[in-house]
């Protein structure tokens, strides 16, 4: 899922997402696209995110607590 605009406040702003990054995975679970995104989002336990995502061609995580 490309990230194309990050909210002032949203969950994307404070995973530190930027234009133009690829989320390929939520808590170890790939990521198809963004209906699948909501959902994987939803369904975190005890709201601890690992965001697996492409930047410029390099693979990063993100955590969120």
């Amino acid at each position: 899922v490309e990230v194309t605009d990050i909210a002032k406040n949203s969950m994307a702003a404070q995973f530190g997402l930027v234009k133009g990054d690829i989320i390929t995975g939520v808590n170890r679970e790939d990521v198809k696209d963004l209906s699948d995104l909501k959902k994987k989002l939803g369904k975190v336990e005890g709201k601890i995110y690992a965001i697996r995502i492409n930047r410029d061609g390099a693979t990063l995580y993100i955590t969120l607590r």
